[in-house]
C-alpha cells in the first residue's frame, strides 16, 4: 500500500488563533509540533512503562524505557488479564494532569475564543503489536459515535516516538463535514468501525514526542499497533 501524504503542519500558525480555527473547520484536524514540554511527557512515559513492566507486558530482556512489548503477554480490552494492568496505568495522576496541561487548555481556548472544557471521557490506548496470532488494530472510525453530544474535539498525544510503519495515527482530512457515517461492529479497539466508503483524504506522519493532533470527533481516524499514547477528548464551541 502506498504511504499516505504527510499531515499539513500547523505549527507555524500557533500565534494565529483565527487561522488555526479556520484550518480546523476546513480539514477537521491540526498537526502541531513541540506543543508540550518534553520532560512532562517523558516523566509520564517512564511511570507507565514501569507499571507495564511490573505487569509483565514488556520484554524482560530489553530496557524498560525502550518500551518493547512481551508478545507472550499479548492481551486486550476487556480481558481480565489486560484490565488488571491497564487500570493501574489509566489511574496514574500525572497522566491525567498531562491531558489538562495549561498549554493544551490555552490552545483550545484561543482557537474557539471561549474557555475549553476537558471532557471526562479519556481514552488511553495501550495495544500490543500485531502478530500472526494477535491483532487488535484500531479500524477506521469516528469518535463521535462513542462520545455523542454536540461539537467536540480530541487531542492525540503520543508518549513515545512511533514511525508510520509501526502504527502512527492517520486521519481522513475533510471527512468530518459528512456527518456520522454508517458503522459496523469491529474487531479492534473501540469496536465500532466505519462501514461505508470514507470521504476525504487519508494523511498521517510519524508520531513523535511533543507532537499533537487535534481532531474533530466527526473525522475518520485509524491507528495501528505499537504506540504509547494518550487520547483525551475536548468538547468546545466553534
Amino acid at each position: 500500500m502506498q504511504p499516505y501524504p504527510d499531515f499539513l503542519d500547523s505549527t507555524g500558525l500557533l500565534d494565529d488563533a483565527r487561522a488555526l480555527h479556520a484550518r480546523l473547520v476546513r480539514d477537521g484536524y491540526l498537526f502541531i509540533r513541540d506543543l508540550l514540554p518534553a520532560q512532562a511527557i517523558f516523566s509520564v512515559r517512564e511511570r507507565l512503562l514501569t507499571k507495564a513492566a511490573a505487569g509483565g507486558w514488556l520484554d524482560p530482556d530489553s530496557a524498560v524505557q525502550a518500551g518493547v512489548a512481551n508478545p507472550t503477554a499479548a492481551c486486550k480490552d476487556p480481558e481480565d488479564r489486560y484490565m488488571r494492568v491497564f487500570r493501574g496505568l489509566w489511574m496514574d495522576e500525572q497522566l491525567h494532569r498531562l491531558r489538562v496541561h495549561p498549554v493544551v487548555i490555552d490552545l483550545f481556548t484561543r482557537i474557539f475564543s471561549e474557555p475549553a472544557l476537558a471532557h471526562p471521557m479519556f481514552v488511553q490506548r495501550n495495544i500490543f503489536p500485531q502478530t500472526g496470532s494477535f491483532d487488535f488494530t484500531t479500524g477506521a472510525h469516528q469518535d463521535r459515535v462513542h462520545i455523542g453530544g454536540a461539537t467536540s474535539y480530541a487531542l492525540w498525544m503520543p508518549l513515545g516516538d512511533c514511525p508510520r510503519e509501526k502504527g502512527a495515527l492517520a486521519v481522513a482530512a475533510g471527512s468530518h463535514s459528512q456527518g456520522i457515517l454508517e458503522t459496523k461492529v469491529g474487531s479492534g479497539a473501540g469496536g465500532m468501525d466505519i462501514a461505508v466508503p470514507i470521504p476525504g483524504t487519508w494523511v498521517n506522519s510519524s508520531d513523535l514526542v511533543r507532537t499533537v493532533v487535534a481532531v474533530s470527533a466527526g473525522i475518520g481516524t485509524r491507528r495501528g499497533n505499537g504506540t504509547w499514547c494518550a487520547d483525551p477528548s475536548w468538547p468546545a464551541g466553534g
